[in-house]
């Protein structure tokens, strides 16, 4: 009879440790799952905001006529220029970059303290249209969060 008492509490707890293992294991994929679910919105979060600011440049760029240094003006960054030009020739065109640097709440700063970086760069113009590529970068991973071509139309050329 001693016997027979020993095997069913060795049988008890061989089937405790079994519960505690599954439910350990269920409670390390909720844990898992809860911290992906997190990175996913501070990812969503990031791209709203990089939404955001990339439409502003566009929008000040388009009101400003495709004068990236009026758009440098009222957003703020660094502003390049490079000239265009086949050796010995005048200038075909200048090239306009406009760089933005922004930290983790979305606030302009520095280049040494950025999180997010906006580049706008004018890429090419006609008659009455300006082009700018607009792109939104996190300087973490180095991941573009978003990338778009817009227009502005600009005083010069035929009526």
């Amino acid at each position: 009879m001693k016997q027979g008492g020993r095997s069913r509490s060795s049988l008890f707890l061989m089937e405790q440790i079994v519960v505690i293992a599954v439910f350990a294991f269920c409670a390390a994929v909720t844990v898992y799952i809860m911290a992906a679910a997190h990175q996913m919105s501070a990812d969503a979060v990031d791209t709203r905001y990089a939404l955001l600011m990339a439409e502003n440049a566009a929008e000040v760029h388009k009101a400003s006529a495709g004068s990236v240094s009026l758009v440098s003006g009222f957003l703020g960054g660094t502003l390049r220029t490079e000239v265009i030009h086949e050796p010995g020739s005048i200038p075909l065109y200048w090239n306009y970059a406009l760089t933005i640097y922004f930290d983790a709440q979305w606030l302009p700063t520095s280049h040494d303290e950025a999180a997010f970086i906006l580049e706008l760069e004018q890429t090419e113009s006609d008659d009455w249209l300006m082009f700018a590529d607009i792109s939104v970068r996190r300087v973490r991973d180095d991941e573009v969060l978003v990338q778009f071509t817009t227009a502005a139309r600009h005083g010069g050329g035929r009526r």
